[in-house]
Order: C-alpha cells, then structure tokens, then sequence
C-alpha cells in the first residue's frame, strides 16, 4: 500500500462524516414514503399546485394540453411510478431577462415533470431532517425571522463579533453523490425515492440542438430545490446546536454567526471552512464580513446595526437598476409601479416589526397564531377601514380581541391609539392579526411633494407613477418619491451623455 493511499483512507472518513453530521435516519416502515407518494390525493395536491402555478403560462405550453387529460394521465403516471418505470425528461434550457437586464439560461420541465417533482417535494417536507435555523424552508420563519432575529440579538449583545458569509455559486456547485449519500442516510428504507432525485439531479438539458449530461449543481426553478439545498449545508447548521453563547442563522446560503469572544468566532470560523471544505464548497470573498457587530453589517438585504435595521445600499442600488432598465425597455408606468409596490412590500414585510407607525395609515401584520401565515395589513385612519392585505388573500375583518371570530362590531369614526385585532375568514385554525396604531409620531412629519418639472420635451416630461388601487396613503407618497427619484438620475445620465457626444465635435 503506497502513502498516498494510506493518507487518502485515513483522511477520507473524517469528510465523509462531516458530511452526515446532524443528520438523523428516517424510522419509517420500507417504501412507506414512495407508497404515499404515489397515492391518488398526493398527486391530485400536486395538480392543484401545477394549475395555480401555471395560470399565466404561454398559450404554447403543454400545460394546456395535460391539464385539460389530468383524469385519463393520473391513473397512467401512477402506474408508472409503481412500476418504477417513470423517467424525467429533457430539459430545455431558454434564455431569459433577470433583474439586471441581462440574459440567463433557465431550465424548463415539461408539465409531468413539475408534477412528479411537486409530489416527490410534499412527501419529503415533513420528514427531512431540516435544521431549525435554516430558515428558507417552508415552517422555519422565512427571510423575516431571519433577519428579526439577527436584529434582537445584536441589540441584546452589541458587542458580539460577527461572521457574515455565503457559499460561492451555491446551486451550481452542489455536489450530485453528496446529495445522493445524505439522502440514502436519511431514508435508508426508501431506494425508489432516493433514486427519483438522483434522475432530478442527473439531469440532461438541451440548448440550441446540443445536448449535456449535468454533473453537479441544482436548477433554479424546481420546487425541491429549497429542500435539497436545506438538507446540503445541515452539517454547518449542526455545528452550533449544543453551543452556547452563539447566535446562528442561515437563509439559503447566507448565514451569519455571532459570539461575545473573539477567539470563539475564530474557532467557529474554523468549523465552518472544514464543513465546507468537506461539501466541497467555499465562502464568497467580496460578501464574507467578520469584525464587531456594533459597526452594523449587511444582511439578507438589510443594514442591521444594535439600534434597528435599514434597507441596505445595495438592495437600493439593485431596485433603482431595476427601475433604470425597465424605463429604458420602454416599460409601461402601471408596470413600474407595481415593481416598486412590490418591493416597498418586501422591504416593510422584513422591517414592519421595528419601524414606527406613520400618521395617515397604519401597516402592521404580526400574526397571532404560530402556525398562521405573516400578513402586512394597511389601514386607513379616517375610518378604520382596511386598505390593503398582502401576503395573505382572503376577507379580513376588525375585531376588539384575538378570540371574537364574528367580528360584528362596527367600524368605528376614527381610530384610537392601542392594539386592535383583525381576523381572516376563512381560515383553519382562525387567524388573527395583531396591530399596533399611532395616531400620531412626536417628531415627525410628511416630506413635502416634489416640485413639478417642465415637460417641453420628452427628455424632460417628468416621470410619475400611478399608484395601484389597493396601496395605502403611505405607500403611494413612497411610490411618488421614487419616481421622481429615477427621473433625477435618468436625466442627469441623459445631460451626461450628452456632453460627451457633445466634446466629441
């Protein structure tokens, strides 16, 4: 036996178990969650998923056509997943616009495919052993908690030291038998499900007549991916699990780490790299932050410091890009304001919890109930009235405490300082929202409107947006400044490349 073999042997298994650390075996009878797969409601709730996701799909889309046999398909798809016959297809690979106007290749599944792939997804939610503070996954707080939680801790504890980070080229570097090898640890009892993801994975695409057999990496678009990617980096979530004095999150591949002594992050820090070294995977350069948590960092799109958090520079720098290359393309205004309502949405879904409420309208949302979704709910000051509610369709109505479910009361005149409670109907459990009201904020006051611009010329027509029917007061006076905002910098970029065409005589 030659040294290198001896070393190689020796050092192999240490990775090997770093790569199953905290994971845990699944106690199930054989085949149970491939039986359950295939059972007729799974797929009918993976149908019903298939036609809400797929509303607004081309009029070409072979969705269409296997909505419209779904009752003679079921019963063929189903034997040939009892049968073990059932293949994935190949996938094609188109070439879209993200949010930066650039072009990216997506793959794209035929609609049996994202139907099997949706089943396989529900039955493996419930039972991976997904770590609570990967919060990505469905039932673990989401982006919100994540970044609420870092806040109230760094506000307890100012003086932590911080190890902000991700995981470069996460979804494309994913290591196929990683995946395969923690899988069959989890669910050692279930070979036919195991090896439905292992065909998910080794997948083969085509672009422009060429064909390629995918080696590593996750696609973007597939409703297991969160989950594969979940389960991936659960080793890193283990590390931390029995510490104390550590505060640990992860969204995706994001996550932050905190402790009050320097030498205890920087054994941490050692931690981390061994995990990921043995996940073959590394930490981005240009977004790893480590030092002390009083100066504030950035996180999951928002500045977070001791006294309260902020969006960040680059979420804004991203949003006016956005904004630029959508004006450039000749976008509709209704279509611009949406994105900006959307992303006003966004930014107050993550922050409401620690922004004051404003005179005018209150936006709140915290939901009562633990398993209840999260809304942000607008309301109107005049009349109590609700405005809007995001996040979670359905009637809502006003009630006086969390347990009147019949809400009868009538909406009074005007609002009072306090709490008031709103209930979503239908809903099971009730739902109730909690929110909290300020008639008025000492100190401040609403900026003044802009002042209108000339319009001689279509260089110079000012740029406004209009407001969606269902925005709050407040929402609508954000829109309004933001727009006229881009107009600023649009026409300032035009002045600028004009005087360079100009030198250039």
């Amino acid at each position: 036996m030659s040294l290198t073999t001896y070393f190689t042997g020796l050092f192999c298994p240490k990775k090997k178990n770093l790569r199953l650390q905290g994971l845990t075996p699944v106690n199930l009878p054989p085949n149970h969650l491939w039986q359950q797969m295939c059972t007729e409601d799974n797929l009918q709730a993976a149908f019903n998923w298939l036609c809400q996701q797929t509303t607004e799909s081309s009029h070409n889309s072979d969705v269409w056509d296997y909505r419209r046999d779904w009752t003679t398909r079921k019963d063929a798809l189903r034997q040939q997943l009892l049968n073990g016959n059932f293949q994935f297809a190949t996938v094609r690979i188109v070439e879209v616009e993200n949010d930066a106007g650039q072009l990216e290749r997506r793959e794209v599944r035929n609609a049996e495919d994202k139907l099997v792939i949706r089943a396989l997804t529900q039955v493996l939610q419930p039972v991976l052993p997904i770590h609570p503070t990967c919060t990505h996954v469905k039932g673990h707080g989401g982006l919100k908690q994540a970044v609420r939680d870092t806040q109230e801790y760094l506000a307890a504890h100012p003086d932590s030291f911080v190890m902000k980070s991700d995981v470069k080229g996460y979804y494309a570097h994913i290591d196929h038998e990683v995946v395969a090898e923690q899988l069959h640890y989890c669910l050692p009892n279930e070979p036919e499900i195991t090896r439905l993801v292992w065909l998910f994975l080794r997948r083969t695409t085509e672009f422009g007549g060429n064909y390629v057999d995918v080696q590593r990496g996750l696609p973007l678009a597939a409703s297991i991916s969160p989950l594969l990617g979940g389960l991936y980096l659960t080793p890193m979530d283990a590390l931390f699990e029995q510490e104390e004095g550590i505060f640990y999150r992860r969204y995706m591949d994001d996550w932050i780490i905190m402790q009050n002594k320097r030498h205890g992050l920087r054994k941490s820090v050692k931690l981390v790299y061994g995990v990921l070294d043995a996940l073959g995977m590394q930490t981005h350069p240009d977004k790893t932050f480590i030092g002390k948590g009083n100066k504030g960092f950035d996180f999951l799109g928002f500045a977070i410091c001791p006294t309260g958090l902020t969006v960040s520079d680059a979420a804004r720098s991203r949003r006016d890009n956005k904004i630029a290359t959508l004006f450039e393309q000749g976008a509709s205004k209704r279509r611009i304001g949406l994105y900006l309502a959307r992303w006003l949405g966004w930014a107050t879904l993550a922050a409401a919890a620690h922004c004051p409420a404003m005179p005018g309208s209150s936006q709140c949302g915290s939901s009562v109930s633990s398993t209840a979704p999260w809304a942000l709910i607008s309301i109107n000051t005049a009349d109590g009235a609700l405005v809007s509610n995001e996040g979670s369709p359905g009637p809502i109505t006003r009630c006086t405490t969390n347990t009147d479910t019949a809400c009868t009361l009538p909406v009074p005149a005007t609002f009072s300082d306090g709490t008031t409670f709103y209930f979503k109907n239908p809903a099971v459990p009730p739902v109730f929202f909690q929110c909290q009201y300020l008639s008025s904020v000492p100190g401040f006051s609403l900026p003044p409107q802009p002042p209108a611009l000339p319009s001689s010329s279509p260089a110079t027509t000012p740029f406004t947006y209009r407001v969606p029917a269902e925005t709050s007061t407040c929402t609508g006076l954000a829109l309004a400044l933001c727009g006229a905002c881009v107009l600023a910098w649009r026409r300032r970029k035009l002045h600028i490349q004009l005087q360079a065409a100009t030198s250039k005589l």
